[in-house]
């Protein structure tokens, strides 16, 4: 069968500041529910373009519709009910990404949902720019053009590369200090 998502790289313009593209389209009819969660380590800037949420997030239940939401990273798991399709187009940001890109630290965000749309993916009439009949590779390539309209327009710095260097050791080794990583980085 089809995969539940597509995930890719970004673009290589798009490498300092996003790690994946995730986009996911599941048919279902509107009575279906989905009981689940999300558990990121990263934050995404994510728009549903089909479905109805529900959200346990540190702040209460939250209700979400077809809109632009900033979610994670998670410190623990976040219970989600999902009504009715699920269709969702995500841009998964590096380590210091979002403070670059939207203002936003990882602090603010942390078991959290912030309702933003900093690069433009809901349209004048209040709705989601991406054709709900589309094809996800046509939905991923429409959020990668406007992330990149983003960058060019606001020309937003880099996020600081021993960022990057810290999440990659820390998956090659979890447990690394943190004092030895700056040793070893020369930090």
């Amino acid at each position: 069968g089809n995969p539940l998502s597509n995930k890719r790289a970004p673009a290589p313009d798009h490498a300092p500041w996003i790690t994946r593209i995730v986009v996911a389209k599941i048919e279902a009819p509107a009575d279906f529910e989905l009981n689940c969660g999300i558990c990121n380590d990263i934050a995404f800037q994510r728009v549903l373009l089909g479905g109805e949420w529900i959200a346990e997030t540190s702040e209460g239940s939250m209700n979400i519709g077809r809109e632009a939401i900033l979610l994670g990273p998670h410190s623990r798991h976040m219970t989600v009910t999902c009504k009715g399709s699920l269709s969702t187009v995500n841009v998964g940001f590096r380590p210091g990404a979002k403070r670059r890109l939207c203002g936003i630290t990882a602090s603010e965000v942390v078991d959290r949902i912030v309702r933003v749309d900093k690069f433009g993916l809901i349209g004048a009439d209040g709705k989601p720019i991406f054709d709900p009949g589309g094809e996800p590779v046509e939905w991923a390539q429409i959020l990668e053009d406007k992330v990149r309209d983003f960058i060019r327009e606001h020309d937003p710095l880099p996020p600081d590369p021993s960022s990057n260097a810290f999440e990659l050791a820390s998956f090659a080794d979890p447990n690394i200090a943190p004092g030895d990583f700056a040793e070893s980085n020369n930090i």
